[in-house]
C-alpha cells in the first residue's frame, strides 16, 4: 500500500496513514524488545551465545525468540 504524500508540519515531516495501517504496525511490533547491554570499564565482554544463554535462564517465554546484534 503506497503512503500518502509527506507534508511539513512545523519542524516535523508528517505522513498520514490509515487507522488500519497503524493498528497492523502496532501489532507487528508489539512483542519486540530493544535493549542495550552496558558494561563497566574493564569488565570482560560477553559473547553473543553467553548473553543469549543468560537471558534464556532469566526469562520465561511462551514461544521462540531471537536476538539480533545491532
Amino acid at each position: 500500500m503506497p503512503l500518502s504524500q509527506p507534508a511539513i508540519c512545523g519542524d516535523a515531516l508528517c505522513i498520514k496513514i490509515t487507522e488500519d495501517a497503524y493498528v497492523r504496525g502496532i501489532e507487528a511490533c508489539k512483542c519486540n524488545l530493544c535493549e542495550q547491554l552496558v558494561l563497566n570499564k574493564g569488565v570482560k565482554t560477553y559473547t553473543f551465545k553467553k548473553i543469549m544463554a543468560k537471558l534464556q535462564q532469566q526469562w520465561t517465554t511462551v514461544g521462540q525468540w531471537k536476538m539480533l546484534s545491532l
